[in-house]
């Protein structure tokens, strides 16, 4: 008589197995990166600083991707943002995780470094460095949800950068890809609480094509009038 003994795969195998696949997206982007970078530094010198953003001064971006928290529980994002001059603007980021807690973060973002380059001239020219560099910024709202099982708010903080993968001569326009984090504080003394008053970060990547449009405001001129 045959006897067979059924294994089955406890937490911890599987907290090995998403761990194992996310070190892997992650080392991919890593290798990715440098690719990038190599073929912008053929650019060193075609910078202005400016990188079209006075001919497309409202930037919105649309993305999708994915991640996982500290406890590698995965999620998955839809990324909505739209910037003036690529500097401040909001960021709307529906979240769905398998686990539960789905929900929707809705903050502020600003983004200094662009205006504090360009106001003290120190461009360096080179489109992939001053692009990357402007895109570092932090971000500041609400994370609303659980959407399945009844609303809760949070504060939620998050930062993050973007590398342009393909870009033309406006960078308000091309394919970027974006490392970010997000930590979300909730506590047990706020009335209606999210996921039961616990606080837990997360840290996505995400790829998205983001376009300008022209609004006019950057090259508004006050009205002249001939002085006789």
């Amino acid at each position: 008589m045959k006897t067979g003994v059924t294994e089955t795969a406890g937490p911890g195998r599987c907290a090995v197995a998403r761990a194992a696949r996310l070190a892997l997206l992650f080392a991919s982007l890593l290798l990715w990166q440098p690719l990038a970078a190599s073929k912008a530094a053929a650019e060193e010198a075609d910078g202005d600083g400016l990188y079209g953003r006075f001919d497309a001064d409202v930037v919105l971006s649309v993305g999708a991707g994915a991640g996982a928290s500290l406890e590698l529980d995965p999620v998955y994002t839809v990324d909505l943002r739209a910037r003036y001059l690529d500097s401040a603007g909001m960021v709307v980021a529906p979240e769905w995780r398998p686990q539960g807690d789905s929900a929707v973060a809705v903050l502020g973002e600003i983004r200094p470094f662009f205006l504090g380059r360009f106001l003290s001239n120190r461009s360096s020219g080179r489109r992939w460095l001053d692009l990357t560099v402007d895109s570092i910024g932090i971000e500041l709202g609400t994370w609303i949800g659980p959407l399945a099982n009844g609303l809760g708010a949070a504060l939620a903080v998050g930062s993050g950068v973007d590398f342009p993968l393909s870009t033309g001569r406006s960078s308000a326009r091309g394919l970027w890809l974006r490392l970010g984090m997000r930590y979300v504080h909730a506590s047990h003394t706020w009335t209606d609480s999210p996921s039961e008053g616990r606080g837990f970060a997360t840290f996505v990547a995400c790829l998205y094509y983001r376009f300008g449009i022209d609004a006019g405001l950057a090259r508004r001129e006050p009205p002249r009038y001939l002085v006789r």
